[in-house]
C-alpha cells in the first residue's frame, strides 16, 4: 500500500509538473513573436508604411499605442482606412488631454485585441475580445470578412508581433449601462452618488511586465481591480457578459 501511494505520489507530480509548463507555455506564447509568419517588421512599421492609414497613424501615435504596437507583445489590429467616419467626427486638432483619453478607450483600444485572430475559413458568432473590454464580432467566409458587420478590405497582414486587417470604415463603440450612465447629463446626479463608490486601481501584482522604455517600466498585460458597493446589491452594471435593464432617475426626479 506504501509502494502505491507513493507511484501515485510521483505521477501526480509529474502530470502537475507538465500542466504547468503547458500552461506556462501557452501563456508565453500569446506574448511572443511568431518566427512562423516569417516577417521582420512590426505592426507599427506596417502602420507607418500604408499610404491608406495615415489617419489611423495618427491616433496611435496620439494615444501612445506606436510604442505598444512596436513591442514583441502579439496583437491583432483592425486598421480603418483613411476617410472612416471616427476621424471625420473626432479630430485630433486642439484636442485635450481628457478626450484623448477617450479616444483611447472608445476608438484605438476598439481596434485593437490581444493574440492571433486570423480571417480563416468560415467564421460566424466569432466575438473577439478588444483591449477596452468591448466584444466586437469578427465573422463571414474566405474573401467575405466583416468587423463588426464593417467590411474588412485587405486581411492577414503579418508582421513579427502579430496580425494586421484593414477595415473599411471603424468599428462603433457601443457602452455599456455604467458607461452610458456617466455621459447622460440627464441622470448626473444619480451618476455622481453611484460613482463616489465605485474604484477602479491598477493591481500590478496581476499584471505581466514588459520592457522599460524610456526610463519607464511598460506593462504586457496590465490589470485592474475594480470594486463597487452598488454593484453588488445592484449588479454588475460594468461587466458586459450580462444583460440589464435599467431605469435611471432623472435629475429632475
Amino acid at each position: 500500500m506504501k509502494r502505491r501511494n507513493i507511484v501515485f505520489k510521483a505521477l501526480t507530480c509529474g502530470v502537475a509538473t507538465l500542466a504547468f509548463t503547458a500552461c506556462t507555455d501557452v501563456w508565453d506564447s500569446h506574448y511572443q513573436p511568431k518566427p512562423e509568419l516569417n516577417a521582420t517588421e512590426t505592426l507599427w512599421d506596417l502602420i507607418e508604411a500604408d499610404p491608406e492609414l495615415s489617419q489611423f497613424e495618427a491616433y496611435v501615435k496620439a494615444t501612445g499605442y506606436d510604442q505598444y504596437l512596436s513591442q514583441n507583445r502579439f496583437y491583432t489590429v483592425w486598421a480603418p482606412v483613411d476617410g472612416s467616419e471616427f476621424y471625420l467626427t473626432h479630430p485630433l486638432e486642439g484636442v485635450s488631454d481628457s478626450m484623448l483619453n477617450v479616444y483611447k478607450f472608445e476608438f484605438v483600444e476598439n481596434h485593437i485585441a490581444d493574440y492571433n485572430h486570423a480571417a480563416t475559413g468560415v467564421m460566424s458568432e466569432n466575438k473577439v475580445k478588444m483591449l477596452n473590454g468591448k466584444y466586437n464580432r469578427f465573422e463571414g467566409n474566405a474573401g467575405s470578412y466583416t468587423f463588426k458587420a464593417v467590411p474588412v478590405k485587405a486581411t492577414n497582414i503579418a508582421a513579427k508581433n502579430g496580425l494586421l486587417h484593414k477595415t473599411e470604415s471603424n468599428a462603433i463603440f457601443t457602452a455599456n449601462i455604467w458607461e452610458q450612465l456617466g455621459d447622460e447629463p440627464q441622470v448626473s446626479k444619480l451618476w455622481k452618488f453611484l460613482e463616489k463608490d465605485y474604484k477602479r486601481e491598477f493591481n500590478p501584482s496581476a499584471s505581466v511586465q514588459g520592457p522599460v522604455v524610456d526610463g519607464q517600466v511598460t506593462w504586457l498585460d496590465s490589470a485592474f481591480t475594480e470594486s463597487c458597493r452598488w454593484f453588488r446589491e445592484i449588479g454588475w452594471l460594468d461587466r458586459e457578459d450580462s444583460s440589464y435593464t435599467m431605469y435611471a432617475l432623472s435629475d429632475n426626479a
